[in-house]
């Protein structure tokens, strides 16, 4: 059994040799090699007659007798897959012109490269046979970036780092910034001796302090680190996911590859929770600086332009070799297995048959030194790293990021090389490395004039994306200076901006939207006015209150008048005096006019005496009653353009003499003709004497009497002057209100003025009420059905 080696893709390969083996067994396979001896025979026959060559002959033989053992011997065949060595491929029935070269060839290649890692002695993590191009330099980078899956650790150990931690250095000095920094353990460092006063909230928003927490996290941190882990387990799915024995595999590659570059001698429990450590100490550090209000330093512009060009344009093309030669390499190999059959029946012409016979096997020779090319530069590179090597600690963490990034850029962009150098090396070795020298020199030489060039002419550009830009005919020499401003745009959205005075400056324009419509609300203020009209309503109501107060005590008196008419006293002192006639014939008519509108209204007679008392005084008052409205609504349509507006007006004046006031009732029934005129005549006598008893003056004698009657004369008169006088200020005080009320609604220039732009609400409006509709309603302005159906909306709002 013949061992054929293969970098990978074992399983395709043996579907390839099943293929080749099953299809030379078949009989469309036997009518196609009939038809080439057939016409090799012909070509031979032409041969003979040309040229009567013997040597023609016996070449066609011998070449007809060789591809004929090549293709009816058959063997089976192994292939050993390097990235699955546990896996082994058995072919059977395989030609041996196919068996033979493949595994002639891809057997002293894996010899070769077995040797030359024999002799270099590396560990598996950094042999590219058993784990492939600078597997062990990748797992280092990639293990710097292993952060802890757990989150309770990830939020306490960042809390942790920023109140306890950072309190430590630089509250209580325990250690300074440039130990943790350069500390090869953090984690000792950090949890030797943690503050007892300080402390963190857990996730049951308990305070916890330090020391405590240090406790958790330990324990947190052993248990997330060890096998069996949350950590642990997922980088291990994330590396060595389905292969047998990952937890093994992944302690034992980790723990080789940082003892080989760095000595370390940790297991990898060790590097795993060294390395969540590091890379929680920096979360929390960027944390606690940006709450801190400290900005990023700037990139140092001194770092070359070239270099870091070069690096993106080798990381681009090295990326996709890492990962594309290898599989080239076997998808070619596949490629010249399934071109056996063609090869075969071109070696049936005796021409061809060395000719072809010697392409193909060195094609298989090319290939094969793809693999001791690549362990070659596997171990350049491996020997690189360690040699340049830098410590794993926190302030080294992104150097040894950089370092092992470069590696595996730097290999992939020289193992883009490897095909045309390898078949250089076949074919003219000198001419093959001086074309990779040229074409490797030209790219760095190319990138190194471009940097050089902009920074000779000053002209530096970061991190800037145009697309789609196109400017013309612009011509401007104005200048412009700007700083010192921070301008945010908001979520709904307006800008703030912080000035460089500290002020906040609001812009709602970018909030606002502009439509066809404005919608504006006015808020009008005259206070000085209406709070007269308020002042005048109040003393008007005093007065109507003290007319009816005197009108009661009118009524009271003329009552009391009429009984102590007759009742004289008896004593008199030097003199006498007597009652009037015409104050008995006024007291009479009174009282007879009282008595008859009483009867004729069917009211008692102190209702009969409000109400003549009203009507007496309002016909001599002659007032005046004022009855107003005023009302308006008005928007603005056309923005500045346009305004409507709708309102009315409405009045009443007149004199009037209703009879009515507040304390007063009157009946609900209807009088017919002779009383209309009884009440008439009844009013005209009460006037009458009324207007006696308010102007009358008694006379009197200088000797004093204690005559009753006289005194109640006295009182009915200044009762009744009183209610007139109450009533004269009522009227005024309620002409006065007016006039103040007349003067708050006409006051333009002392008045103060709110305008609120509701155009932003109206555009939200319509979109709630007619959503379906809403973007024609808010935009178009050329359909007057749309503009109408627009103001409607405007009105409802």
């Amino acid at each position: 059994m013949l061992e054929v080696y293969a970098i990978a893709g074992g399983d395709w390969l043996r579907g390839n040799l099943n293929a080749i083996a099953a299809f030379m067994g078949t009989g469309t396979w036997s009518t196609i090699e009939k038809m080439c001896i057939a016409i090799s025979v012909l070509i031979v026959a032409g041969s003979w007659v040309k040229k009567h060559n013997v040597m023609d002959l016996i070449g066609w033989v011998f070449s007809l007798t060789l591809v004929s053992m090549l293709v009816v011997i058959r063997t089976p065949v192994q292939i050993i897959d390097y990235s699955n060595v546990a896996q082994v491929y058995e072919v059977d029935n395989v030609p041996i012109g196919l068996a033979i070269p493949a595994s002639l060839t891809t057997r002293v290649g894996n010899a070769l490269i077995q040797s030359y890692e024999m002799v270099f002695a590396l560990p598996d993590s950094v042999t590219y046979s058993k784990t492939g191009m600078l597997f062990g330099s990748n797992l280092v980078a990639k293990s710097t970036d292993f952060l802890s899956q757990n989150p309770q650790i990830t939020t306490l150990f960042s809390d942790y780092v920023q109140n306890c931690v950072m309190g430590d250095i630089f509250l209580n000095h325990k250690y300074s910034f440039e130990e943790l920094l350069n500390s090869p353990d953090p984690y000792t460092l950090i949890f030797a001796n943690p503050s007892p006063l300080r402390g963190v909230f857990d996730k049951n928003n308990q305070f916890q302090t330090c020391e405590e927490a240090s406790r958790d996290l330990k324990s947190a941190l052993a248990l997330d680190t060890q096998t069996g882990g949350k950590t642990w387990n997922y980088y291990v799915r994330q590396l060595f996911g389905g292969k047998p024995n990952p937890d093994v595999l992944f302690s034992q590659m980790i723990g080789d590859s940082y003892n080989y570059f760095y000595s370390s001698g940790q297991s990898a429990g060790q590097i795993i929770r060294q390395n969540v450590t590091m890379n929680a100490l920096r979360s929390g550090i960027q944390s606690y600086a940006a709450r801190s209000g400290d900005t990023a330093s700037l990139v140092n512009m001194a770092n070359t332009s070239s270099l870091e060009k070069q690096r993106l344009a080798q990381a681009t093309m090295g990326h996709q070799a890492l990962r594309a030669l290898p599989l080239m390499q076997t998808v070619i190999m596949g490629l010249m297995i399934g071109m056996f059959p063609i090869m075969v029946m071109a070696a049936m012409f005796n021409m061809m048959t060395l000719q072809v016979l010697k392409g193909y096997v060195f094609a298989l020779i090319w290939l094969q030194t793809w693999p001791l090319l690549f362990a070659i530069l596997n171990s350049a590179m491996a020997y690189y790293a360690k040699q340049n090597g830098v410590p794993v600690v926190l302030s080294e963490l992104s150097q040894v990021q950089l370092k092992n990034s470069d590696i595996a850029t730097t290999a992939g962009y020289i193992a883009v090389m490897i095909p045309p150098l390898s078949w250089g090396i076949v074919k003219s070795m000198g001419a093959a490395f001086s074309s990779a020298y040229s074409h490797f020199s030209s790219s760095g030489l190319s990138a190194t004039s471009q940097a050089a060039s902009g920074v000779v002419d000053g002209n530096y550009s970061f991190a800037n994306m145009q697309m789609e830009n196109v400017s013309g005919y612009s011509w401007g020499t104005n200048s412009t200076t700007s700083f010192g401003q921070m301008s945010r745009q908001l979520a709904n959205g307006g800008m703030s901006t912080q000035t460089r005075d500290g002020s906040m400056v609001w812009d709602s324009g970018g909030a606002m939207s502009k439509l066809p419509v404005d919608i504006n609300v006015g808020r009008q203020i005259a206070s000085a006015q209406q709070q007269m009209a308020r002042e005048s309503d109040v003393q008007a109501e005093s007065a109507l209150h003290g007319y009816n107060s005197s009108v009661t005590s009118a009524w009271n008196s003329l009552q009391q008048f009429g009984t102590n008419k007759g009742n004289s006293a008896s004593t008199t002192t030097g003199a006498d005096t007597t009652e009037s006639s015409q104050d008995s014939m006024a007291r009479s008519k009174m009282m007879n006019a009282v008595d008859s509108y009483a009867k004729a209204n069917h009211i008692s007679r102190d209702e009969a005496f409000g109400q003549l008392m009203d009507k007496s005084v309002r016909g001599d008052v002659s007032g005046e009653a004022y009855v107003g409205a005023r009302g308006g609504v008005g928007f603005e349509l056309f923005g500045n353009g346009g305004k409507a507006e709708f309102g009315g007006r409405m009045s009443a004046r007149g004199t009037a003499s209703s009879g009515s006031q507040d304390n007063t009732t009157e009946s609900g029934r209807q009088s017919n003709a002779d009383n209309h005129d009884t009440s008439s005549q009844a009013v005209k006598d009460f006037r009458e004497s009324s207007d006696y008893f308010i102007n009358q003056k008694s006379s009197q004698s200088g000797n004093i009497t204690d005559n009753n009657a006289s005194s109640r004369v006295d009182q009915f008169s200044a009762s009744l002057a009183s209610a007139k006088n109450s009533y004269d200020q009522y009227t005024t005080s309620k002409t006065r209100s007016h006039e103040y009320s007349e003067m708050a609604s006409r006051t333009e220039s002392m008045s103060g003025q709110m305008n609120e732009n509701l155009t932003q609400q109206f555009a939200n409006f319509v979109q709630k009420n007619v959503p379906q509709n809403a973007e024609a309603i808010l935009t178009d302005t050329s359909s007057p059905e749309i503009a109408a159906q627009r103001e409607q909306l405007a009105r409802e709002l």
